[in-house]
């Protein structure tokens, strides 16, 4: 589950097993080798969701345009045998089974399956769905591609409506839902701006080519990460290719993990590894050439240099035409107790 200090990622298998168990199969497999926390797909019932005809998006033509948006979404669906025998493998093998339910019929299947329920950005204003989602009093993780500021204000508001108790049962996925999104359009300074306006937890559905944006976006207090796998690039299908390969994906993850621990605390301090430099790299005033006992320091026989040790570079000008209380040769750190009156 989500916690403070872990970003919690999700492998978005969504449709890349092309209709197949056994491709789902591997990508559990393929996700839970990445060390992703969870492995989402989609659930649905063609009939319940798309009216026969109906056009398809352009990304989805890529390698097939014979098929209408209906019979493409068909050729697609798993069903509730294959995704028990999904859930099943994932609990075996240790990694959260989740997925999109599309309709009131795959909610009520799903119930049982899951603790977190992921509402995708096409249904963000189907308030049937999201109220079916709410009676089960589960985790909800609501996605925003296709909404504006305008529109989240509204959901909140119908969640507050059913008592739902948002702030620590919610979190909205920052996203765009263009395949791939454009970098100009990521529009990462969202995330932290969302979690302060309605006080939720935030993460980023990427849909970009690459992780830069995911890892940007857990610097910017992400606390989710989802971001699509697939077994193969050049496989067919909508989104195989602006998705990770199990090689980029375990990167990914990788990086992520590396970028919680840098991001530390907000107190600033020196570091032990810091501090095992710091006094061969900082400088103290030394001679610059022989200075007698009784000479003033200039500019001319005074400076700074390494190691630290003797009296910090801070303190060259309250030295400056003071006399010397000893004398110095070349290099000789310059005694603290000259700065003593």
């Amino acid at each position: 589950m989500l916690t403070k200090n872990k970003t919690f990622i999700i492998a978005e298998a969504g449709v890349n097993h092309n209709g197949k168990l056994s491709n789902a199969l591997k990508l559990v497999n393929l996700a839970k080798n990445c060390g992703a926390d969870a492995i989402k797909f989609q659930t649905w019932d063609t009939n319940e969701i798309i009216v026969p005809n109906t056009n398809r998006p352009k990304y989805q033509l890529k390698n097939s345009k014979e098929l209408d948006q209906y019979n493409f979404a068909k050729s697609l669906e798993l069903n509730h045998n294959d995704f028990i025998d999904i859930y099943n493998y994932c609990k075996k093998i240790g990694i959260m089974f989740l997925s999109t339910a599309d309709d009131i019929k795959s909610i009520r299947f799903l119930k049982n399956l899951q603790s977190i329920f992921k509402i995708g950005s096409a249904e963000f204003n189907n308030y049937q769905i999201i109220n079916e989602i709410i009676k089960l009093k589960k985790f909800i993780i609501l996605s925003t591609g296709f909404s504006d500021l305008k529109d989240i204000s509204e959901v909140i508001k119908f969640f507050q409506k059913k008592k739902f108790n948002y702030r620590k049962k919610l979190a909205l996925l920052h996203c765009n839902s263009a395949y791939p999104t454009p970098f100009k359009d990521i529009n990462l300074k969202v995330i932290p701006y969302l979690e302060k306006k309605f006080g939720v937890k935030v993460g980023l559905s990427d849909h970009s080519i690459s992780d830069e944006c995911a890892i940007g976006a857990v610097s910017l207090g992400a606390k989710i990460i989802e971001k699509h796998i697939t077994l193969n690039k050049k496989m067919p299908g909508p989104d195989h290719s602006t998705s990770l390969n199990g090689k980029e994906f375990k990167s990914m993850v990788k990086k992520i993990r590396n970028i919680e621990i840098a991001l530390g605390s907000e107190k600033k301090k020196i570091t032990k590894s810091a501090l095992l430099n710091k006094k061969l790299m900082m400088r103290s005033i030394v001679a610059r050439k022989r200075i007698n006992r009784g000479q003033k320091f200039t500019f001319l026989n005074i400076c700074s240099k390494r190691p630290k040790g003797g009296i910090d570079p801070k303190f060259f000008f309250k030295l400056i035409n003071k006399q010397s209380k000893n004398s110095y040769n070349l290099n000789q750190k310059i005694k603290r107790s000259e700065l003593k009156n």
